[in-house]
């Protein structure tokens, strides 16, 4: 956020005299936003990484915890399987940052690109 208020379009935005609401709401907020989605999205795939370790030490039911009690109990298609699972969330999540960040919209983009679309922003 402080990147862009000290941008050129904010200083002529103060300089035509606008409100200080007006200018953060309208100008800066909107293209701060893709940098704080972007961080939103790499902190989804650390969440899912630290799942197990989660579900694990408060003994809740979930896919990791299910994957902690596959692996000892060498159930490898259930392991297979759920790498494959979380495998696929990460690509997808990482896919979606990566055509996101070049500029260039693809059809794999799944997640964060459909909320970059939904975010008015103007990159320059």
């Amino acid at each position: 956020m402080l990147d862009v208020l000290t941008s050129e379009h904010i200083r002529m935005a103060r300089a035509t005299g606008l409100s200080p609401r007006s200018i953060y709401l309208r100008h800066a907020l909107k293209n701060a936003a893709l940098k704080i989605l972007t961080i939103v999205g790499l902190l989804t795939v650390g969440l899912l990484g630290g799942t197990l370790f989660a579900e694990n030490i408060f003994a809740l039911p979930g896919l990791g915890s299910l994957l902690g009690t596959a692996t000892t109990t060498h159930d490898f298609p259930v392991v297979e399987a759920l790498a494959v699972l979380f495998t696929l969330m990460v690509v997808g999540i990482n896919s979606s940052l990566t055509s996101l960040t070049v500029g260039s919209t693809r059809e794999y983009a799944l997640l964060v690109d459909g909320v970059f679309k939904r975010v008015p922003t103007r990159v320059a």
